[in-house]
């Protein structure tokens, strides 16, 4: 996925935004809503996502480039926010 500002997130008609990863071992894919600030995390493990509120669009972005997504989720997410 190429990065993304704000400006150019602003400008998309969908609300949500999907990603899925191929490369993790951990985790299938992430969306994020942008109107709401919601992140979606669906894990390999699990049959519901977890829903994180109140996540700048930045992390997002910092989700999808990074080389671990299980490090970055436990370093950078849960219990944040």
């Amino acid at each position: 996925m190429p990065f993304l500002n704000y400006l150019e997130l602003k400008k998309m008609k969908s609300k949500i935004i999907s990603i899925v990863f191929n490369d993790s071992s951990v985790v299938s894919g992430a969306s994020f809503d942008k109107f709401k600030k919601k992140l979606s995390i669906q894990f390999k493990s699990r049959e519901e996502p977890y829903v994180f509120d109140n996540v700048p669009f930045s992390i997002f972005n910092k989700l999808d480039d990074a080389e671990s997504k299980g490090v970055f989720i436990n370093e950078e997410i849960l219990g944040v926010y």
